[in-house]
Parts: structure tokens; sequence; C-alpha cells
């Protein structure tokens, strides 16, 4: 199983990830994605989470370093199978916002051992 290194992060006006692992043969690889699109942060920090998982075609090891606790505290307190149990709805049975961003990560993550990571990324890296 690889081990890839996931930065992910976003601002108003665009998102960007960058994954990096090295393969088999000791072969570093990097992968950079970055879009424009006007959004929220925190709608654009998901977006580019979802986006980097899709990158990888294999189950891998996961370290996600983000420095949003938006998305930090529902990876590290495990919300995200409560609320796919109660139909994309909180604890006090309001609507998750951004539940279509959160579904999309939900079913990009499932092949993967995923381990949540705070960082401070600067805004436009």
């Amino acid at each position: 199983m690889y081990e890839v290194d996931v930065e992910a992060g976003g601002s108003r006006e665009e998102y960007w990830a960058v994954l990096e692992f090295t393969d088999r043969k000791g072969r570093p690889h990097r992968k950079e994605i970055r879009k424009k699109r006007k959004a929220d942060k925190n709608s654009n920090i998901l977006q580019a989470a979802v986006e980097a998982f899709q990158v990888l075609r294999v189950p891998c090891e996961v370290n996600l370093y983000i420095d949003s606790e938006y998305v930090l505290t529902p990876l590290r307190q495990r919300w995200i199978a409560a609320w796919e149990t109660n139909g994309w709805r909180n604890a006090r049975g309001k609507p998750i916002k951004n539940a279509g961003q959160w579904q999309q990560l939900s079913v990009a993550m499932a092949w993967h051992y995923v381990m949540p990571r705070e960082t401070r990324i600067r805004e436009g890296r």
C-alpha cells in the first residue's frame, strides 16, 4: 500500500491540492491540482480534498494535511458515518452544509486509510 501525502487548501477564489508519494522503485511522484472557483473557503477546501482522492487509483495510506477545522473535525470525530446514517443531517437534525461535497468525499475516501492532520497552508500557495 502506498503512503501518500495530500495537502489541500482553498480560498474564496480557488482551491488546490498537492499529492506526493514514492513508488516501489524509489521514484518520487507529485501531482498538483489548482482550479479557479468562486465559493466559500470551506466549500473550496472540500472540493480540493475530493479531487485529490479521486486521483488515487489504488487503496493508499493518506496523510491528509488541511488547515480547516471545518474539514478536520468531522474527519477526526468520524461524523461522516453518523451523517450518512441520519440522512446527511447533524445531531440536531439540521441539514449538513455542503452535503453533496461531503458525500463525494466519503465515497472518494472509502478505499483508503486516512489520517487527517492539521497544517498551516498559505493562502494561494
